[in-house]
C-alpha cells in the first residue's frame, strides 16, 4: 500500500479475490512497468501466487459481480454467473421444510436488488429467476405472492440506514438469546410447525390460568429468559450421508496416526514375501 498507494485508488480483498481501481500513469510504458511491479509484489508477499487480470476501462468480474464504468463515469454493477451455471434450485417435490423455498426467494431477490445498479437490469434478473424456478417445477401461482413479499422486504431493507440495520441486528440477537430451539427432522407427514407452536404456547409458554413462563422465577430467583420456541428443521440423512463417512475425526477407535508404526514394521516382511511369491504361479497360489 505504501509503495503503490499513488495508483491504487481502491483496494479490497476477500479471501482469495482482490478488486482494485488503478489510476493509470500518463505514460503507457511507465504504467505497464508499474503494473508489472505491482503484480510481482503481490506474488512475493507471503508466498501466495496471484493471477492478475489486465486492467479494463470497460468491465471486470469480482466474485459474483460484474462491474463496469458507464459513459458518465459512474461504476455500475450487475450479477455475474458462469456460462455453465445450471441453476439447480430445489424442486417443489423435494422433502424440504417450506421455509427453505421462502428463504431462497427472499435471499436471492435481495441479492439481485442490491447488486444490480439499473432498474431494467433488476427487472430482467427477477424474470430470469422466476423462469428458472418454473423450469424446476414450481408454480407461478405460488411464486408470485412470495416474490411480491420479497421485493417489498428488500426495498425496505435497502432504504434503511446503517444505524437502523445495526439496531435491527442487535434486536434479533437479543431475541435469539431469549429463545429455545427444538431440532427436529423434517418429514412432510409430520405435524405442521404451527401445531407444535400451539402446543408449546398452550402447555409451556402460556398455560391457561397459570403464570406465563417468562414471568416465572428459576432457582436463582430470576425471571426465566425464554420468550419463544424456534423450530429448527434438518433433513433426513441421504445416501451420501449413509454410504460416505466424512467426519473421520468423530469415529470411534484409534487415530489413523496410531497405525503408522505398524505399517512401517509390516512393510519389509510384505516386500520380501511379495518378492518370494513372484517366482512361480504355484507359489503365488500358495
Amino acid at each position: 500500500m505504501d509503495k503503490f498507494g499513488e495508483y491504487l485508488f481502491y483496494y479490497k480483498r476477500y479471501i482469495d479475490d482482490i478488486y482494485a481501481i488503478w489510476l493509470a500513469h500518463p505514460d503507457p510504458d511507465t504504467n505497464s512497468k508499474l503494473l508489472k511491479e505491482f503484480s510481482d509484489c503481490l506474488n512475493d508477499f507471503h508466498g501466495l501466487e496471484w493471477t492478475v487480470t489486465p486492467p479494463s476501462r470497460r468491465d471486470v468480474v469480482f466474485m459474483d459481480m460484474s462491474l463496469s464504468i458507464s459513459d458518465d463515469g459512474r461504476i455500475e454493477s450487475t450479477i455475474y454467473a458462469k456460462k455453465l451455471a445450471t441453476y439447480l434450485y430445489i424442486p417443489p417435490s423435494s422433502a424440504h421444510a417450506p421455509g427453505v423455498h421462502t428463504s431462497l426467494i427472499m435471499g436471492n431477490v435481495l441479492r439481485i436488488m442490491q447488486l444490480c445498479t439499473n432498474k431494467a437490469d433488476i427487472d430482467n434478473k427477477l424474470e430470469e429467476f422466476v423462469d428458472r424456478l418454473l423450469d424446476r417445477g414450481h408454480q407461478l401461482s405460488s411464486l408470485l405472492p412470495l416474490f411480491e413479499k420479497a421485493i417489498e422486504n428488500a426495498t425496505l431493507y435497502i432504504a434503511k440506514s446503517e444505524d437502523e440495520k445495526r439496531a435491527a441486528k442487535d434486536l434479533k440477537a437479543q431475541q435469539a438469546a431469549r429463545s429455545v430451539y427444538l431440532h427436529v427432522p423434517y418429514r412432510p407427514d409430520n405435524p405442521q410447525g404451527k401445531i407444535i407452536q400451539g402446543l408449546w404456547d398452550k402447555h409451556v409458554a402460556n398455560p391457561p390460568g397459570e403464570l406465563p413462563l417468562n414471568q416465572m422465577e428459576n432457582l436463582d430467583e430470576e425471571l426465566v429468559p425464554v420468550d419463544k420456541l424456534v423450530l429448527c428443521y434438518h433433513r433426513e440423512p441421504n445416501l451420501s450421508n449413509l454410504l460416505s463417512y466424512r467426519k473421520i475425526g468423530k469415529r470411534l477407535g484409534p487415530k489413523a496416526s496410531s497405525f503408522l508404526y505398524r505399517i512401517r514394521s509390516w512393510r519389509a516382511p510384505f516386500i520380501f514375501q511379495a518378492a518370494a511369491l513372484r517366482g512361480s504361479a504355484t507359489q503365488l497360489e500358495k
